[in-house]
């Protein structure tokens, strides 16, 4: 697992996207701009070849609740242990080219 570059704005994940093409990128769900799932919508359009892990925080019951909803992406509650992280980045990898409506909490 090779990390890329890191940010906290929406706009320049959106740019360091184009200049790096991640196989994966995950996003805090409290990221500054992001407030609903259309910014991980667009971005999943835009890039449809990388693969999407969100991160929620573990008492935001509404965001879970939507991205249990939305099942387009991979999320996790933000209390994941590195194992769990390394096997949903693996398993978002693996699947990412099968299908993007496949994901669910991994």
């Amino acid at each position: 697992i090779h990390i890329a570059a890191t940010t906290g704005d929406c706009e320049a994940l959106i740019s360091l996207c184009c200049d790096h093409q991640p196989d994966i990128i995950m996003i805090s769900a409290s990221m500054p701009g992001i407030n609903n799932t259309k910014p991980y919508r667009h971005i999943a359009a835009e890039f449809p070849g990388t693969g999407i892990i969100i991160m929620a925080d573990d008492s935001d019951a509404e965001t879970i609740i939507a991205l249990k909803t939305a099942g387009d992406f991979a999320w996790m509650c933000g209390s994941a242990t590195e194992e769990k992280i390394v096997a949903t980045m693996l398993t978002v990898q693996d699947t990412n080219h099968l299908s993007r409506r496949s994901f669910m909490n991994l």
